[in-house]
């Protein structure tokens, strides 16, 4: 008896069937699953041009899945500088969202500088070099306008709907900080926050600061070098909620703006 109770131990121990000690923790198959981590794989320098539509390369290229997020400051005398919908584009074929339009620092009824950010979602394979272009309304020949801008490469986004949340502040003159804010708490955690402060200042140096947790990866601080003072940063979340961000400067001669995004990121 004791040899058959001891045979029929053993073919239960050795069934398919998984039979979870008394002290393991329950499993949950609802539970979320790890996010793929973001990750800022490559900036251009800051581009500052004037009288021309711009334009710049990313190198090297982006990976292909991999989103192009593009940050810019732009001044003209057409529309307070206005880049519509389809205002940026590459050599490659990938469509770029706009994602937040700043309000304008004006100096008259059309002469104005305001900040932009767009993004390109999962970008698909590069042939040769990846350009990215800028066709703000108006045409330079009969048209000033000037930009400080850039673009930067990011894995580990939302393949596609990545924007979550935005916000901006509008032209205010002239206070020693800047602070932008999403409009509502975001939706998930891991995600990545971008910024843009936008200024026009006769100033050569607005002393730009940011927060030590948020990288700056683009700056103009000289306001009177053809382009308007620019900053862009950027910060991966790991909590949700209401995401801010602020700048300190010098009191600036005409005003500031910002606007901030938020971009959801991958999950497996």
């Amino acid at each position: 008896m004791r040899s058959l109770l001891l045979l029929l131990g053993l073919a239960a121990c050795s069934s398919d069937t998984f039979v979870a000690p008394a002290d393991a923790a329950p499993t949950d198959a609802s539970a979320d699953v790890a996010a793929v981590p973001i990750s800022i794989v490559g900036a251009t320098p800051i581009q500052i041009v004037t009288g021309i539509d711009p334009a710049l390369t990313l190198t090297p290229p982006p990976a292909a899945g991999n989103a192009v997020i593009v940050g810019i400051t732009c001044f003209s005398e057409v529309d307070n500088c206005v880049i519509p919908q389809g205002g940026v584009t590459d050599n490659q074929g990938n469509a770029y969202r706009r994602v937040v339009e700043g309000a304008s620092i004006i100096s008259s009824t059309t002469h104005g500088s305001r900040g932009y950010i767009f993004v390109a979602e999962s970008v698909g394979p590069t042939n040769g070099a990846f350009t990215i272009r800028v066709d703000a309304n108006g045409a330079p020949d009969a048209n000033y306008q000037d930009f400080a801008w850039g673009a930067l490469e990011v894995a580990g986004l939302a393949q596609a709907n990545s924007v979550d949340k935005t916000g901006s502040v509008p032209n205010v003159c002239c206070e020693l900080s800047t602070t932008v804010s999403t409009s509502g708490p975001t939706t998930q955690a891991n995600e990545l926050a971008v910024a843009v402060h936008t200024a026009r200042s006769n100033d050569n140096n607005v002393n730009y600061g940011h927060e030590p947790t948020w990288t700056e990866h683009h700056v103009n601080v000289n306001g009177t070098t053809g382009a308007s003072p620019h900053s862009m940063v950027t910060k991966v979340l790991s909590t949700t909620g209401i995401v801010s961000h602020t700048w300190t400067h010098d009191a600036v001669t005409r005003g500031t703006s910002a606007i901030i995004a938020t971009f959801k990121g991958r999950t497996p």
